[in-house]
């Protein structure tokens, strides 16, 4: 930890960063899942998940970006989706006639039934994961008129940001994405995107 006068202690950092508690070991602690399937059972796929404890979702589709629900009629343009929350991380991704799909999270997660997922800690016994906590400020600010926060960088797409503290106006304030990264050998394995909080420092 930095001391009174912003130092790091560095040995401190060390030793807090090789403290075993921090590993995860298996999947009693935390959910790994992975597969493909074929596109035409993407509806069916999704029916498959419990979202509720992962209210943020982007859709990215041929034509447009959303933040959501999919749209039933427009699947089949759909090219990436990533829901997230404190039950998880779940990301897809079609490559020409297969969805590609992975998920991080909540511990004993159950993955979607008759579609031959596979599990990470399954895969690769003995693995340890090392986690840290993360934060990252977003593009875009509040946007008196649609009462979002609201990047306007892509014309096409319209990227109103869904948050919790979507009714509390602050000037200068943006929002920042929380999140955890887990680590295999240094090297960034998973990640694990939580929640969407705005942003207290007043960053511009």
């Amino acid at each position: 930890m930095p001391d009174e006068l912003g130092w790091l202690d560095f040995e401190q950092a060390v030793e807090q960063m090789l403290e075993r508690d921090a590993l995860i070991r298996n999947e009693e602690e935390l959910a790994v899942l992975g597969g493909e399937f074929t596109a035409d059972r993407l509806a069916e796929f999704l029916a498959a998940w419990d979202f509720a404890a992962m209210p943020y979702r982007i859709w990215e589709y041929a034509h447009r970006i959303t933040f959501t629900e999919p749209e039933a009629r427009a699947l089949d343009l759909l090219e990436r989706g990533r829901l997230f929350g404190a039950g998880g991380d779940l990301s897809l991704r079609r490559d020409g006639a297969r969805v590609l799909w992975s998920f991080t999270g909540a511990a004993r997660t159950p993955a979607p039934a008759d579609f031959d997922a596979r599990n990470f800690w399954r895969k690769h016994p003995g693995s340890e994961l090392r986690q840290h906590d993360a934060t990252a400020l977003l593009w875009g600010d509040y946007s008196d008129e649609r009462q979002r926060w609201h990047d306007d960088r892509v014309g096409w797409a319209d990227l109103n940001y869904p948050c919790a503290d979507a009714g509390a106006r602050v000037a200068g304030k943006r929002l920042s994405i929380n999140y955890t990264v887990f680590s295999d050998g240094g090297q960034t394995a998973f990640i694990w995107w939580k929640e969407l909080k705005r942003d207290g420092e007043g960053h511009d």
